[in-house]
């Protein structure tokens, strides 16, 4: 019987994983259960775009909105690594990539601040990494580890 509810468990997964998936949208929103989510305040919008478990993510899609309105989009290279120029100005960025649940992040540029890249992190399945973006690599790690540890906790016990 162990076995059939291991396969039930899987089904279930891969049910809601199609779900998540399947939802879109183009409208900009923070992500409303995620209470460690904050402002990044940046020089220029710059960074890279990973996985749960720190790989970059190639071609994921970056959006830019300011007031409601969609005023820029890139993606990423083959390092994840991505770039946009705007103004000094407070905007909203969604990154998103087939496979991975979308992060929205607000941001503020202001010249003469921070010149460190931003790393978001994108989610997949249930997790969602909340902040889902940081500056700093310490952060960023303990994201990775809190994934891994996630992990181990849903594996099936033998």
């Amino acid at each position: 019987m162990p076995r059939r509810r291991n396969i039930d468990r899987a089904a279930i997964r891969v049910a809601i994983l199609a779900g998540l998936f399947a939802v879109s949208s183009e409208v900009v929103h923070p992500q409303s259960d995620c209470f460690g989510q904050r402002d990044i305040t940046l020089s220029d919008l710059h960074g890279q775009v990973f996985d749960p478990t720190g790989e970059p993510i190639s071609g994921a899609s970056i959006g830019v909105s300011q007031e409601e309105k969609r005023i820029g989009t890139t993606a990423t290279n083959s390092s994840g690594n991505f770039r946009l120029e705007e103004p000094d100005g407070i905007y909203w960025i969604r990154v998103s990539a087939p496979g991975f649940s979308p992060a929205s992040i607000r941001v503020n540029i202001r010249r003469g601040t921070s010149a460190k890249p931003i790393r978001v992190m994108l989610g997949v399945g249930i997790y969602t990494p909340c902040p889902s973006a940081t500056l700093s690599n310490k952060e960023f790690k303990g994201l990775i580890k809190k994934y891994q540890d996630q992990i181990k906790a849903d594996a099936p016990k033998k």
